[in-house]
């Protein structure tokens, strides 16, 4: 066996030993490299488990595919794939639940929609300019739209209101999961 091979197979077995990688990132979340090794350096470092950057690692995929951002679910930073096509499918959820101390609190009222995050995820998200889209549709009938509010993201810092002018507030909301738990609170 020549050097370059041992070198290679002590690399692999290095490599497959390590249950975390650390991301390394610029402040446009880019990622700009991953190693086994944490060094001292000026860029955000992310720790993350290994078997989520082991398509990167393996060739399947580029750096460049992936891009940092934060899991409102989790609370956690992680990496996620970017979108390969502009028409990707979204999957809506139904906010229906009435539960204690939700990601997102919606209060529904004759005049207006109140939107209200918990404030244990003020730092993450105050700075996140993404759009968040609620649905407005009839009730239990996603097909039959009634209003759509599009909610910047930072903005959830505050207490967001919109007057909704609707006819009746028996209607059903739908979002993208974004949030772990929404709590939707309707006063007739």
């Amino acid at each position: 066996m020549t050097s370059f091979e041992t070198l290679l197979t002590k690399l692999s077995i290095d490599q497959t030993q390590t249950d975390v990688h650390y991301v390394y990132y610029n402040d446009n979340m880019d990622i700009q490299k991953i190693s086994p090794i944490k060094s001292e350096t000026s860029e955000n470092i992310l720790s993350i488990k290994s078997l989520l950057v082991q398509p990167i690692l393996d060739g399947v995929n580029r750096l460049s595919d992936y891009k940092v951002y934060f899991d409102y679910s989790l609370k956690e930073y992680s990496i996620k794939q970017k979108k390969q096509s502009p028409n990707s499918v979204i999957t809506l959820q139904k906010i229906e639940s009435e539960i204690d101390n939700a990601d997102l609190n919606i209060v529904l009222d004759c005049d207006n929609i109140t939107f209200s995050l918990d404030s244990s995820l003020f730092d993450h998200i105050k700075n996140d300019n993404s759009k968040l889209f609620f649905y407005i549709t009839e009730n239990n009938n996603p097909y039959k739209l009634i209003k759509n509010i599009p909610v910047v993201a930072k903005d959830l810092c505050n207490k967001v209101t919109f007057p909704h002018q609707l006819q009746s507030t028996i209607v059903s909301i739908y979002t993208s999961k974004i949030f772990d738990t929404y709590n939707l609170k309707v006063i007739q």
